[in-house]
């Protein structure tokens, strides 16, 4: 059964979407990671920094339980954040057109891969006046203790920079400290 969870449904890190959200995915390993592009585009195409990767449109991390996760932004009138999925495979989770593209080979996810997931936390932050803290980061917790943030925001200039319609998976963290607490 696929779940999706919009920014908008997430009060706080022990929401029951969360919960639902834990609930699936820790102690699944993970088997590989995908980035979605715009269709006619490839990775990374200049999207990779000093350990963070700019996202076009969304990141899909299968798991060897056979479910996958999946982060992408979404918006519904001024309320936006980073909706987060749990499905199958094929589930068609991520709403979105595009292509995808396997970064599973890539040196930042290597270090992941084969770990169990062991914590998934939402990072919230008040996207426009007006509106309630949302979601606009989940930090992932692996085996060993590797932290892997994803976030809103692209690189510029080789640094991060909140752009909400696009997505950096950030692997260092002094970066995520520095890019995602501070905005929080």
């Amino acid at each position: 059964m696929t779940l999706q969870v919009e920014p908008w449904h997430v009060q706080s890190s022990e929401s029951e979407y969360i919960g639902l959200v834990r609930e699936r995915v820790e102690g699944a390993e993970v088997q590989a990671v995908e980035y979605y592009v715009p269709d006619g585009e490839s990775w990374p195409f200049g999207h990779s920094s000093r350990r963070i990767h700019e996202v076009d449109m969304a990141i899909r991390i299968v798991l060897t339980c056979g479910s996958d996760v999946s982060l992408w932004w979404s918006m519904r009138g001024v309320d936006e954040g980073l909706a987060i999925g749990v499905g199958g495979p094929e589930s068609g989770v991520i709403p979105l057109s595009g292509s995808s593209v396997l970064v599973s080979d890539n040196y930042d996810w290597e270090s992941v891969l084969g770990s169990p997931i062991k914590d998934v936390a939402p990072v919230f932050h008040v996207p426009n006046p007006g509106c309630s803290p949302m979601p606009w980061a989940y930090q992932f917790t692996f085996g060993k203790s590797k932290k892997v943030s994803v976030a809103l925001g692209v690189i510029q200039n080789g640094e991060i920079a909140y752009l909400p319609d696009s997505l950096v998976v950030i692997f260092d963290e002094r970066i995520d400290h520095a890019y995602v607490r501070d905005l929080t």
